[in-house]
């Protein structure tokens, strides 16, 4: 009987933390920004977006670490946590957003990061959230003496300590993880390659001591000036609303790069797996910060994904490219649909002309292809792929696990029963699907 007991008991363990780590971010991931302060309800949003982070929750009297927030203006509290299960049963993620530029949050001691701990843990008791977005901007770092060894100024460890209890206080009150994404602008991250002292790299150890929780890392890939890549000032110059802007400083951020931090000494921020890392643009010209046409956007990740060819000057350090790139982040949702420079939803349409089918307009188009059933356990067809051209079937490391030339009828049944269950790429003729195996 005591046998019995310590096998139930282990097996609903092992269930338990198997529940506890089931949840993650859609792969690739369409993540938009939405605006509370606008009427545009979430069961509006684009149904291609499938991470919504809610901008923002914000600090209360004047303080800089007691955290609040309220559902807008046009929702009773009853509605938008309805709006937000709506969005989640259709296998979407929803987000709360902490910063941005008009809410500095620092936390300035033990007490501080409690009172920050304390009020974010309410609001996601209250409020059906999946996890939290990271988004400080200005003041919020104004961290100083700083190294990826030893953060010891002491807003920064007050910061990721409170992170990383938040964390904690979720899984263990929701019983699923808490989703972590992060929207830092470049000075932040990649200008610590070309500067040092300020502010530059000040996002880096925050990163870095988070890496094993993070979800998604999107950069702002806008709001600056010329940059440089993994090379350095030495190396090749980035200049903002160009491909290679996209490719130089996304491989970046996946390579790892050394850095001049301001504690003064050499170090090396070690990249993160391509699968952790979004493409953030804004969608439109009157977004703000610096605007990039949806065909450079759309040669760039191409590029990075390993299914075009080189678009401008730079030259991918890994020639293979990225297949698992985690995806697209814009500011915001409201200003792709609102867009007068631009046509509405171009930044949705230019995602999903990259990731499978053709968005309405675009003048390279390639036929698309079909892959039915999706998700499946045993075959699949792929149905209208280009004749002559080769099928890929990728893991996420980019790995090519199963190829097979494309015959005259344009088809191919594809037994999956020997593939491991998960998340898949199947690449054919510059298009990309996503194949999940169950």
């Amino acid at each position: 009987m005591k046998k019995n007991f310590t096998t139930c008991l282990t097996s609903f363990a092992l269930f338990f933390c198997f529940s506890i780590q089931a949840q993650q971010l859609p792969k690739p991931a369409l993540v938009g920004y939405w605006e509370t302060w606008t009427n545009l309800s979430l069961t509006q949003i684009n149904p291609s977006y499938n991470v919504i982070n809610v901008a923002f929750a914000t600090t209360a009297n004047g303080s800089d670490c007691n955290m609040q927030f309220t559902a807008p203006w046009f929702y009773s509290v009853s509605g938008f946590k309805a709006d937000i299960q709506t969005l989640q049963g259709q296998g979407k993620k929803v987000l709360l957003s902490i910063g941005g530029a008009a809410d500095p949050t620092y936390l300035n001691n033990y007490r501080e990061r409690d009172t920050f701990v304390t009020s974010l843990n309410a609001i996601l008791d209250n409020y059906p959230f999946d996890g939290i977005d990271i988004d400080l901007e200005t003041s919020s770092l104004n961290f100083s003496n700083i190294s990826l060894a030893n953060p010891n100024d002491s807003g920064l460890v007050y910061m990721i300590d409170a992170i990383k209890k938040v964390l904690a206080h979720y899984q263990s009150s929701h019983t699923k993880r808490c989703l972590l994404t992060m929207a830092p602008e470049i000075i932040y991250v990649q200008g610590a390659i070309g500067a040092n002292g300020g502010t530059a790299g000040n996002y880096l150890p925050l990163i870095d001591a988070l890496r094993d929780d993070l979800d998604l890392l999107m950069v702002q890939l806008y709001n600056a000036g010329n940059s440089v890549g993994v090379d350095g000032w030495g190396g090749q110059i980035l200049y903002p609303q160009t491909s290679d802007f996209i490719i130089g400083l996304t491989e970046a951020v996946i390579l790892g790069f050394p850095v001049h931090l301001n504690g003064g000494q050499y170090e090396n921020f070690v990249g993160l797996p391509a699968s952790k890392v979004a493409v953030g643009l804004p969608s439109c010209y009157n977004a703000g910060g610096k605007y990039t046409d949806t065909v450079k956007v759309r040669a760039a990740v191409k590029y990075l994904l390993g299914i075009g060819p080189k678009p401008e000057i730079y030259t991918l350090k890994n020639p293979s490219g990225y297949i698992d790139l985690g995806g697209f982040m814009t500011w915001s949702i409201q200003k792709d649909v609102n867009c007068t420079t631009t046509p509405a939803n171009s930044f949705v349409r230019n995602f999903t002309s990259i990731y499978g089918g053709v968005a309405v307009g675009e003048t390279d188009a390639i036929s698309s292809f079909d892959v039915y059933p999706n998700p499946s356990s045993s075959f699949v067809s792929l149905i209208g792929l280009k004749e002559n051209s080769v099928l890929e079937v990728l893991n996420l490391t980019g790995q090519v696990i199963y190829s097979q030339p494309v015959s005259s009828n344009n088809q191919i049944n594809l037994d999956i029963q020997s593939f491991s269950p998960g998340i898949y790429f199947v690449k054919s003729a510059n298009q990309i699907k996503k194949l999940i195996v169950e």
